[in-house]
Parts: structure tokens; sequence; C-alpha cells
């Protein structure tokens, strides 16, 4: 019986002699890039700020990116960058991005008349026969927030539109041929 005795306290201390082993988790998933745009707009000049691009991960919480690739603001153009966020664990999640650097497009509206040989306009088409045919009603352009009116209006307007999730309207001269392209003023 003794021997009995010996061999249990002998089985059950060796038993309970073995360190605690923790269970660890491990984090196999990407963290998640809080974006919902692929599309950025600026003007010519002006810096974008991307320090508000965050990233979450269901182990580590919210995390920093970092931008790949680079954009010169002085110079129009379309520019490919990568969003990248890295968590602790080694797991890397990135997200493709387009800044579109464009030319500040500034409307410039004439108040001068027209040379004095064609003040007003013949077409049939003319809101106002009194006027040249090429004259465009300041008070329309009132409405207006953004104007464009140069030979690339229209694309830029569509896309700046976009942007601001509103519509580019045409702006029409007086013989109602396409003067340029705008968006009009959120209130109107």
């Amino acid at each position: 019986m003794k021997k009995q005795v010996t061999l249990f306290l002998t089985l059950f201390l060796v038993g309970c002699s073995k360190p605690y082993q923790m269970t660890q988790k491990i984090d196999y998933y990407p963290p998640f890039i809080n974006l919902k745009q692929s599309d950025f707009y600026t003007d010519v000049g002006k810096p974008l700020d991307f320090s508000n691009i965050t990233g979450y991960d269901d182990f580590d919480g919210l995390l920093p990116t970092s931008i790949e690739g680079k954009i010169d603001y002085n110079r129009a153009g379309n520019y490919p960058l990568k969003v990248i966020c890295k968590d602790l664990s080694g797991n890397q999640s990135s997200y493709d991005i387009i800044v579109h650097v464009q030319e500040k497009v500034e409307s410039v509206i004439s108040t001068e008349q027209p040379s004095l040989e064609k003040v007003s306009c013949d077409s049939r088409y003319a809101k106002d026969s009194s006027k040249a045919c090429d004259w465009v009603d300041p008070t329309l352009l009132e409405d207006f927030e953004i104007v464009y009116s140069n030979d690339v209006s229209k694309e830029l307007c569509n896309e700046t539109a976009k942007s601001l999730e509103q519509d580019c309207e045409i702006i029409l001269q007086n013989n109602q041929k396409i003067w340029g392209y705008g968006i009009k003023n959120r209130e109107s």
C-alpha cells in the first residue's frame, strides 16, 4: 500500500509540475484602410493633407497609414499613389488612389461691349437681338459657384462636379451656342 501511495503522489506531483501554457492568438488578417474614394482633386500649388487617412485592425485598433508615390503640386497632371497600412503583426494592406492636380481655372467675364461694328446678334436663336451673339448674361452666371470657359472646360467641370457630388451644367451665350460650363451654388 505504501508503494501505491508513493506512486500516486509521484504521478500527481509530476503532473502538477508542468508549467502553465498560455494560448496565443495570431493575427492573420491585414488592417482595413478607412477610405471611401479613390480620386482626389486639387489645384496647382495646393498640396493635399492625407494625415486623416487611417487604418483599423481587429487586434491593434487604429493604425497610421503611409503614402507611396510622388506628386508635383506645381504641375497639372494625374498622379497614382498607394496608401499603405501595416499592423503590428506585419500584415499589410494597400489602396490605390489618384490625385488630379488641375490648373486653376478662373473665369473672367467681360462687361465691355464688343466692337461697335457688331453690337447686335442676327441669329434667330438670340435671346436678346440687341446684344452681341457671344454675350453671356451676367445675372445668369451669378447662380454658379464655379464657371469654366476654356477649351477643356467640359472635362474639368465634370471632374470637379463629380468630386463635389454636384452636376456640371452648360452655360449658353446669347445665340444659344455653348459658352462654357458651370457648377451651381448649392443654395440655387
